[in-house]
């Protein structure tokens, strides 16, 4: 939005579906107590699952040097995925004063509530307006997700064109 407005082209809107700013995974200590943090937030049946899963990734098939892309792992399925996944951790946002909204999941997936926040975008977004939806990241693209975006979206494309 912000290189089309440089262009010389007029962005009404940005709409952005549980998208958060790519950062730097953490490491150290930094990691440790964010997956405390998150551990504390799982019942034990979840904090067992979870750990049976990490002790099996860390010690049964993962080597020593190999990058651990969590989450996005499954997504990554060729060496240039991997290359342009590293490419956007190292990607800084410019500053942006357009109009921003942004529809957040509030549940992990195992359902849990997500920490409040904007995913990241309120340091680079002066109109920023976060929209919870009550689901996690996969549901947030089927109904009744979705129709609210759809109406959400169309009553903003509604106001935009009219002023």
């Amino acid at each position: 939005a912000e290189q089309l407005r440089r262009a010389g082209r007029v962005v009404s809107l940005v709409l952005l579906l549980d998208a958060a700013v790519p950062r730097p995974l953490k490491q150290g200590w930094a990691k440790l107590r964010h997956r405390a943090a998150e551990l504390r937030r799982f019942s034990w049946r979840d904090r067992r699952i979870w750990l049976t899963d990490q002790l099996s990734r860390r010690f049964l098939t993962m080597e020593a040097d190999e990058q651990d892309y969590r989450e996005a792992e499954g997504l990554i399925d060729a060496e240039e995925m991997k290359l342009i996944f590293e490419q956007a951790l190292r990607w800084q946002p410019p500053q942006y004063a357009g109009k921003v909204r942004l529809f957040r999941a509030d549940r992990n997936l195992r359902g849990y509530p997500r920490p409040v926040d904007a995913l990241g975008w309120d340091r680079y977004c002066t109109d920023l307006e976060v929209l919870d939806l009550p689901c996690n990241h996969v549901e947030i693209l089927v109904e009744p997700q979705v129709l609210r975006i759809v109406a959400e979206m169309e009553s903003l494309l509604d106001a935009s064109s009219r002023a």
